[in-house]
C-alpha cells in the first residue's frame, strides 16, 4: 500500500467512527428526552422505558427532531384531555391572541 492509500483508509475509518458516534449520541439524547417526558406524564418503570423507545422510534420514522417534539406534544395533549375538564385544557397548538393586528405578547426591553 502507498501512503496515499493508507491516508484514504484512515479518513474513511475516521468518518465511519464519527458517523457512528453522532448516531449513538442522538439516540441517547432522544431516549433521555423520552424518559423526561414519561416522567412528566406520570409513567414509571417499564412503562417509561417503553415510552422512551416509542419516542426513539418516532425519530427514525419521520423527520428527526420535529417528529419527537410532535410525538411528545401529542402525548401531553392526550394526557391533559384525559385528566382535565375540556375548559381547562390549554391549546398548545394555537397562536397567541392578537389585538389590533398585533401579537398580544409584549416585547421586553
Amino acid at each position: 500500500m502507498t501512503t496515499f492509500d493508507e491516508r484514504e483508509k484512515s479518513y474513511e475509518r475516521k468518518f465511519q467512527h464519527d458517523q457512528e458516534l453522532a448516531f449513538r449520541t442522538k439516540a441517547r439524547r432522544t431516549k433521555l428526552f423520552g424518559l423526561w417526558v414519561a416522567e412528566r406524564l406520570g409513567l414509571a418503570g417499564e412503562a417509561a422505558q417503553a415510552y422512551a423507545r416509542d419516542i426513539v422510534a418516532a425519530d427514525f420514522g419521520l423527520a428527526g427532531d420535529a417528529a419527537i417534539i410532535a410525538r411528545a406534544a401529542e402525548s401531553w395533549r392526550s394526557a391533559a384531555q384525559r385528566s382535565m375538564p375540556r375548559a381547562c385544557v390549554p391549546s398548545w397548538s394555537a397562536a397567541p391572541p392578537r389585538r389590533n393586528g398585533k401579537s398580544a405578547r409584549r416585547r421586553s426591553g
